[in-house]
């Protein structure tokens, strides 16, 4: 399914963006391994197209400082 995400996002798909960093996020494939940092290239090229998902998946990562640095503004 990598393979089709990827010549999706070729294609300018937003939601392949999302599925993909998904499967970064979580692992794929059998391999528990995660990447946040592909999980966060695909979700910032989602948001670059305006997805909301791409925004509230970045968002979540910089609440949660995992694989960027934290970043809780003070209210």
């Amino acid at each position: 399914s990598i393979y089709w995400l990827k010549k999706a996002i070729e294609k300018g798909n937003s939601d392949a963006m999302i599925e993909l960093g998904n499967a970064y996020y979580r692992g794929y494939g059998g391999n528990t391994q995660t990447n946040f940092a592909e999980a966060q290239k695909y979700w910032q090229m989602a948001a670059n197209k305006n997805n909301s998902l791409g925004f509230f998946n970045l968002g979540v990562f910089y609440l949660n400082g995992q694989g960027v640095k934290k970043n809780i503004p003070e209210v």
